[in-house]
Parts: C-alpha cells; structure tokens; sequence
C-alpha cells in the first residue's frame, strides 16, 4: 500500500505539502527515530510544532503496558524494510503523548513514494489513528452503561442508536441531525435500510472483508435527505437503550475527499481515469472547492489551501460561506450558490477573505455537478482578479485627478491619433472629447510654426523621450493662444514607445501681461 498515488508524478517538495495536509497523523521513522511528522502527529501528540517531534524515540510516544500484545501484532515498529516490499501491516497500539497521557491507535504501515524513499532511504512510514472515542464508547458499552441524550450529543462524531433485530433507528445526536439533513423526529421514525443503499448481501460481503483485513470499521455508502450518497466508514457495537440491548454506530466520512466528492461521477471510471482526474484537479493553479448543496465542504485543491491559507482539516465538511466570505457579502453568496442549485452557471465578481483575513477580488465561476438529471453539488472556481482590480481602481483614480487639474491633456498612440483628452483640454481648445478622439494634434496647429520646429520636437522626443516649449496654437473658434506644452513618450518594459501624452498650459494672459511690462520698462 503506498502512501500517496505513484501515478501523480509529484516532486518530494509536493510530497511533503500533500503530508502535511493529510488529515490523518503520519509519521516517517529510521532507526528508532522520527525524522518526519506532519501537523495531524503534531496534534494527535500534542506538539506544538512538527519539528518538536523530529529525533524523538519510538519508545518515547510507545506506552509498555502489559495488554499491549493485544493490540500489537507479530511486526511492530522494528519492522525492517526491503527495497521491493509494497505491504500494508495493520496492528494495535498503546501510544503516549507528550503530556504523559496515553491513546489506543490504529497503526498502518504504509510504503513510501519512490522520490520520498529515496530522500529518506531506509525509513519506514505509518498512519496511526487515534481510536480513544471509539474504544471509550465500546468500553462504556461492554459495562452496560446507559447512554444518555447529553452523551451522545457531546461525542464529536455521528452516533445512531439501532434496533438489532429490525435495523429501526432508535435515536440520533445533534451531529447525525446535521450530518444527514432529517430532523430528529424524522430520523427516529427511518430504518437504517433507508440509509446505508447497500444491499444485504453486499453488507455482508464488506463485513466479511473487514474481519479479513482485521479492521474495526466498515466500509458502506449512505444517502442523506437531500439524495446525496456518501462514503462512510461505520464503527458499531451493543450499548444498553431503554432497557433493551441496542446497536451503537459512529459514522465518519471517508477520507478520500476528492474521490468522495465525485462518487457518482468515478464510479464509472477506470482506476487510471480517476488518477488522471485527481492528478488534473490537484495540478489546477486555480482555486476550485467543491460543496454540496448544503454548501457543506466536500473537496478542495491545493491551489484553494494555499490562496486562502487553510489546510484540509480545517474546511472538509465545513460550511464553505464563513470560512471565505467577508459577512457583508453572506447573502450574495448563498444568492450566488442557490442559482447554481437551480442548474445555472455564474461568473461574477466577489470579494472573498483568506483565513488571516486579507481581502482579495475573484471572478467566480459556478456550476452544478449534475447526476440522473438532479444537481448533487457544486464547483466554484476562482480567479484572482484583485491585481487588475486594483490598478483599474488606481486609473479611475488617476483619471478622476486628471479630470480636474487646470492644465490641458492629450494623449496620442504611436501614430498620432488621439485617444484622450481632458475637460480642461476642452475648456482651452474648445474641442470637445468625443470631436477630438480619432484626430491628430494638427488639428491644433496654427501655421506658425516651420518643418525645422517639428524636425526638433521629433528629434528630442526620439532622443531624450521628452519635449516642451512654447508653442502658438488655434482653437475651434480660430482664435489663437499661447501655450506651453510638454510631450513625453510613454514606453513599456521592452523599451518600446506605446503612447504620447502632451500637457499644455493657456498663457496667452501671461504673455500679455509680459508686453505690457516691457512697454512700460
């Protein structure tokens, strides 16, 4: 069993980032010692920092109890390992957390990716899963204790109280409630048939296969109110219900989120097309999240972790709307998202927030998944827009300036046309915006100026990129004014010339007053 699919050609820098993204704690281990933990083992240890629990001891997180022959089989930790061994070894544990406190776990050795064994060449990798609710739950079952509705609605996990004889669903807690979308009354009146779709003979089957693989849980698929199937892993046991002895069951969702989001759609893929599939969406450099109709997390890529700096555990089976959309925009959102419920495609403008709270502009594009003609979820993908967002607002901003300055503007393309002009260009010339646009400068000329002027205003534009001077122009009306005018040419990375702006200022009064002075002087 390999940790990760071979067939997705990633890097170990990819590698490490899918680890660590993991829900489940692994750890890599080479002669006793941890030399990789991701945050999940981090957590499940109570470590602070991953790097905490490198060079740690086996023996250090191993509790010595006598039982635990029990949970360990024949192959432990001090398994050795071969260069073409592809084995899955799954036992019991005792493990010990740093602050002393001791878990039971499910342990799995698994194979490491080919371009991570070579980093780490003679290590070995195991999943451990921390089985305490499961074991406290059985243990409280075994004692006959009575479960109370204040215990079951403060377990974390799905529970269902179940009539052993006729499957009928006895009780839930508030999480089954959620989980599935009946109300309480509802689901208390449902039989667990119309639940797990599985037939009988294929539930036997997988109970069967469970107590081959030696695993504590079983594999079906359940439907929840609004017709969405699901993968589950189902955890059951005998508790004492109302006198009588029931069947417990812990629900948990399996996983493989992206294969579990797309069920419907993979069921009729080869394996190697779902590989492709998962291999293709987790590639995406755009941020894609896909949500059931209750707007319920049910997959995200890497680029969505890492746009909106989450990692997989904190938005899977999440409500999508408050982990990324500022509250001022929660009803456009769910307006969006019940669009797409309906079968429409979106592509709008948004503004959504990252788990530190930095503000970004997307173009989210959404559209139903669609099986048997009903939509069974949604995929929203978004595109950053926030830099073209930011240097549109910069050019209104800027134009709005330009709008209101006192010195005329006029901006030209490479062959002299002009595309813009400002009011104040309007108030000097007496042309106005949409009369100007197209033509050329001439337009302005007023036949006192000779070649050799041009050929110098060319010259020092060509050259220096800039000119200015006094100039005398005629407006609409053929008056004629005195300006002094600035021409720039405006170039791009290349260094090539994309536009001309001239900026002219009316000194014809200045000019006057200057006559005046010298015929007194």
């Amino acid at each position: 069993m390999s940790l990760v699919n071979p067939h997705m050609g990633l890097s170990p820098k990819e590698n490490l980032e899918l680890l660590n993204n993991l829900s489940d704690a692994i750890l890599i281990f080479r002669d006793g010692s941890v030399i990789f933990a991701n945050t999940a083992a981090a957590d499940q240890f109570d470590y602070k920092e991953t790097e905490e629990m490198i060079n740690i001891k086996l023996n250090d997180i191993t509790s010595e109890f006598e039982k635990k022959q029990e949970y360990a089989c024949e192959k432990s930790y001090s398994i050795s390992i071969t260069d073409n061994q592809d084995v899955c070894n799954r036992f019991r544990w005792i493990h010990k957390k740093k602050s002393g406190d001791h878990f039971y776990s499910e342990v799995i050795t698994v194979q490491l990716p080919e371009e991570l064994a070579k980093t780490w060449p003679n290590s070995q990798c195991v999943i451990v899963t921390d089985l305490s609710h499961w074991n406290e739950l059985r243990s409280n079952a075994e004692k006959k204790f009575v479960p109370t509705r204040n215990l079951i609605n403060n377990i974390g996990h799905v529970i269902l109280i179940i009539d052993p004889d006729s499957g009928k669903i006895l009780d839930a807690n508030k999480m089954a409630v959620d989980f599935y979308g009946y109300s309480l009354d509802t689901l208390k009146g449902m039989y667990i048939s119309s639940i797990n779709i599985l037939p009988m003979e294929a539930i036997k089957i997988e109970m069967k296969k469970a107590k081959e693989d030696k695993r504590g849980h079983f594999l079906f698929k359940h439907r929840k109110a609004s017709g969405e199937i699901v993968n589950v892993k189902v955890m059951s046991g005998p508790v004492k219900y109302g006198g009588q002895t029931s069947l417990y069951s812990i629900v948990a969702m399996e996983e493989n989120s992206l294969k579990q989001a797309l069920m419907t759609e993979n069921e009729k893929l080869e394996p190697k097309d779902q590989n492709m599939f998962e291999a293709l969406f987790h590639g995406l450099q755009v941020p894609v999240v896909i949500f059931n109709t209750n707007m319920r997390i049910r997959a995200v890529n890497t680029a969505f972790l890492n746009e909106f700096e989450y990692n997989i555990r904190d938005v899977m089976g999440q409500h999508v709307t408050p982990l990324i959309c500022p509250w001022e925009y929660i009803e456009e959102a769910e307006f969006f998202h019940g669009l797409v419920v309906k079968g429409h495609n979106i592509f709008e403008e948004v503004l959504r927030k990252s788990k530190s709270g930095r503000l970004k502009s997307y173009k989210v594009n959404g559209f139903p998944l669609m099986y048997n003609g009903t939509v069974t979820a949604v995929v929203a993908a978004y595109l950053d827009i926030d830099a073209e967002k930011k240097a549109f607002t910069k050019l209104h901003l800027i134009n709005k300036i330009f709008e209101n300055i006192d010195e005329g503007m006029l901006i030209t393309d490479t062959v002299g046309r002009i595309t813009w002009v400002n009011q104040a260009f309007e108030n000097i010339t007496g042309y106005s915006f949409d009369y100007a646009v197209g033509q050329t400068p001439s337009i302005l000329h007023s036949g006192k100026h000779d070649k050799i002027f041009y050929n110098v205003l060319w010259h020092d534009l060509n050259c220096k990129g800039y000119w200015e001077g006094e100039v005398l122009n005629r407006k609409s009306s053929g008056d004629e004014y005195q300006a002094w005018l600035t021409i720039v040419a405006v170039k791009d990375k290349r260094d090539k010339v994309t536009n001309y702006v001239g900026v002219m200022n009316d000194i014809t009064k200045y000019k006057a007053q200057e006559e005046k002075i010298k015929q007194f002087s």
